[in-house]
């Protein structure tokens, strides 16, 4: 496994974001660390919400990316509020595989 900027062990973590508690004035999300795994993300959209009711009985369902922390050099400019999650994993495994 490589070895990133600042002497991390991953290439970039996400700040992943619940869009309607965000859009109804309220900050709840959580850093992941990618590469990651599906039972990691499960339990993250659990803690911030993904999937429960909101007052008036709409489940949240919607997410995005708030922030990156990225140490690989020149990739922070290229990830997005609404990258997939999958191609984030992917891209992370793949660096992960790199020398």
């Amino acid at each position: 496994m490589p070895r990133y900027d600042y002497d991390k062990d991953y290439p970039f973590a996400a700040f992943i974001t619940n869009l309607g508690k965000y859009n109804e004035g309220a900050l709840v999300g959580e850093w992941v660390k990618f590469p990651t795994t599906a039972e990691e993300l499960k339990k993250v959209f659990e803690r911030i919400w993904i999937g429960a009711k909101d007052d008036f009985g709409q489940t949240y369902e919607e997410w995005f990316n708030t922030d990156y922390d990225c140490y690989v050099d020149g990739l922070y400019d290229l990830l997005g509020e609404y990258a997939n999650l999958d191609e984030l994993n992917y891209l992370a495994s793949k660096l992960d595989d790199m020398s």
